[in-house]
C-alpha cells in the first residue's frame, strides 16, 4: 500500500510540518493514497481517503563536516582501495575509497576534489566503495555504456565548495546505501552560482537510489538530488532536505518503495520538466509511486 503525506505552504517560507530537527511526523498524521501520474511537480495525488501515516525513520546519525581548511594525505593501498586523512586545526577525518580495477584516480589537495574516472566498456556493473568521512567533493566518471554503483557503508560526505557527489557520465549509475549503514550527503555551500552545478547530488545519467541502508542529504542552498535523465528510489530509508526542489528528474522520477521524507524550503518535494516523448514513444516528465511511504513539504 501507498501511504503519501503531503504539507504545503506559501513560497519562501519553511513549510508547514517541516519535520528538520525532530522525528518527520506531522501534526495529523494524514495521508493520501495513490500514483501521482504524469508531469510536473509534485504536492498533488490522487486520493482514496486512505488515513495513513507519517515516517519515524528520520536518519539523524550523520552530521556535516567541521568548515576548516583541510590539508589532504592520499594513501594507495594496493588493494583496489585508497584512504584520504584530512586534517584542520578543528578536526581531522579519513575515508576509505575502493575503486574497479582500470579506474584513474586524481585529488586536487588545495580543494578536496576526489575524481575517480573509468574509461573502459565493461558488460558487468563495476563498483566503488566509499566508508569514513569525508570533507570534499566526489566526482565518478565512467564509460557512457557501463552501469556502475556506488556503495555506501557508514559513509559521509561535506562540501563547501562543489557539488558534494557529481556523476559525469555511465549507462546508469546507481548509489546504494548498504544495510544497517547511515550515510550522508552534505552540501554546505553558502552561495551557488548560475554556472555551478546547483545539487547535493547530480547526475548526467539514469540515478537509483537504493539499499537497506539510510541516506540523508542536505543541501542548504540549492537541489538534493537531480538527473538529468531519470530517477528511481527503492527500498532506502532517504530523507532529503534543501532549499529548492528535493528530487528532480529531468525524464522520470519512480518510486517503488521506501521510506521517504523530502522537504524543499522553496521548490519541490519532487520536479520533473521534459514532456517530450521517448524515441520509444514513451512519456517523458512522468512521476510514479508504486508502494512506500513519502512524505513531501514543499513550499511551491
Amino acid at each position: 500500500a501507498i501511504v503519501l503525506v503531503i504539507s504545503l505552504t506559501a513560497c519562501n517560507k519553511t513549510p508547514t510540518g517541516d519535520p528538520t530537527g525532530s522525528d518527520g511526523t506531522s501534526d495529523d498524521g494524514s495521508g493520501n493514497g495513490g500514483n501521482s501520474g504524469n508531469g510536473g511537480n509534485s504536492g498533488s495525488g490522487s486520493t482514496d481517503g486512505t488515513k495513513g501515516e507519517t515516517s519515524t525513520n528520520v536518519p539523524d546519525n550523520t552530521q556535516p563536516a567541521e568548515d576548516a581548511e583541510y590539508t589532504y594525505e592520499l594513501t594507495d593501498n594496493g588493494d583496489g582501495t585508497v584512504t584520504v586523512k584530512q586534517t584542520s586545526d578543528k578536526a581531522s577525518y579519513t575515508a576509505t575509497f575502493g575503486y574497479p580495477s582500470g579506474t584513474e584516480y586524481s585529488l586536487d589537495k588545495s580543494s578536496g576534489a576526489l575524481g575517480f574516472t573509468y574509461t573502459a566498456e565493461s558488460t558487468d556493473e563495476i563498483v566503488f566503495t566509499a566508508t569514513g568521512e569525508y570533507c570534499g567533493s566526489l566526482k565518478f566518471t565512467v564509460n557512457e555504456n557501463t552501469d556502475a554503483v556506488l556503495e555506501l557503508s557508514g559513509f559521509t560526505v561535506t562540501s563547501n565548495s562543489a557539488c558534494p557527489i557529481y556523476i559525469a557520465g555511465a549507462d546508469g549509475f546507481d548509489i546504494s546505501a548498504k544495510k544497517d549503514t547511515d550515510n550522508g550527503i552534505y552540501d554546505k555551500r553558502t552561495e551557488i552560482g548560475d554556472d555551478d552545478v546547483k545539487a547535493a547530488v547530480y547526475s548526467e545519467c539514469d540515478l537509483k537510489l537504493k539499499g537497506a541502508g539510510t541516506l540523508k542529504v542536505v543541501s542548504d542552498n540549492g537541489n538534493g538530488i537531480h538527473s538529468k535523465d531519470d530517477i528511481t528510489i527503492q527500498k532506502l530509508v532517504l530523507y532529503v532536505s534543501c532549499l529548492d526542489n528535493a528530487v528532480k528528474g529531468n525524464d522520470e522520477v519512480k518510486i517503488s518503495t521506501g521510506d521517504i521524507t523530502l522537504i524543499a524550503r522553496q521548490g519541490d518535494g519532487i520536479k520533473t520538466s521534459n514532456t517530450a516523448l521517448s524515441s520509444k514513444g514513451k512519456q517523458k516528465g512522468s512521476v510514479t509511486v508504486d508502494d512506500g511511504i513519502l512524505n513531501i513539504y514543499a513550499a511551491c
